[in-house]
């Protein structure tokens, strides 16, 4: 994202907001290993920070990117609420919006959301019952064509076949060995 997007929104004025996972920060994904055995770097803590100083906003997506919904209450607490500190510690902003780990949510985690603190939060899907804590988003892959891009922007067909699209994805990326390990070893402290 360092390398690719921030060079092309700052030569055409654009700024964006970028959500973390706070366990992964200068880390290797998790998820995208078996697409051809992809695998990309996350923003480390410095550029995370001259992100926030070009004007970026930073927002949270969780501790480790687990699906908020299967989780206790006290998990869930614990992927929001510390994500959020952490962020604000390290980078010295405040974090108020958050981007759900697959895009999923439910009732309990939009409101524990909001209890958290968050002032918004992204999804991939759209809930209108919800409001400003299920703000619909698109995904965007390296592997996508820029026609294909610009398609996502406008109603319509591809659109919809997109939004498909996007939770296959997330069931898949949900549904994977390494993602799972990495779930059931993590311990919170």
């Amino acid at each position: 994202m360092h390398e690719n997007a921030f060079p092309i929104l700052r030569e055409h004025g654009f700024k964006a907001t970028v959500f973390p996972i706070t366990q992964f920060v200068g880390g290797w994904n998790q998820w995208d290993y078996h697409i051809r055995s992809f695998r990309s770097s996350h923003c480390d803590w410095w550029h995370l920070r001259e992100l926030v100083q070009a004007g970026w906003e930073i927002g949270s997506h969780t501790v480790t990117h687990a699906n908020l919904r299967t989780l206790s209450s006290v998990q869930r607490w614990h992927e929001l609420r510390y994500s959020k500190e952490v962020l604000q510690h390290k980078l010295g902003e405040e974090v108020n919006v958050l981007s759900y780990p697959f895009g999923w949510l439910n009732a309990p985690v939009a409101n524990m959301a909001q209890s958290a603190g968050y002032r918004a939060a992204c999804t991939l899907g759209f809930n209108a019952q919800m409001g400003r804590y299920a703000i619909r988003r698109k995904g965007i892959y390296f592997f996508e064509p820029r026609k294909y891009f610009e398609l996502k922007l406008h109603a319509g067909a591809w659109a919809r076949f997109d939004d498909v699209k996007q939770l296959l994805f997330a069931h898949l990326a949900q549904s994977s060995v390494a993602l799972r390990f990495l779930n059931s070893s993590t311990k919170m402290t």
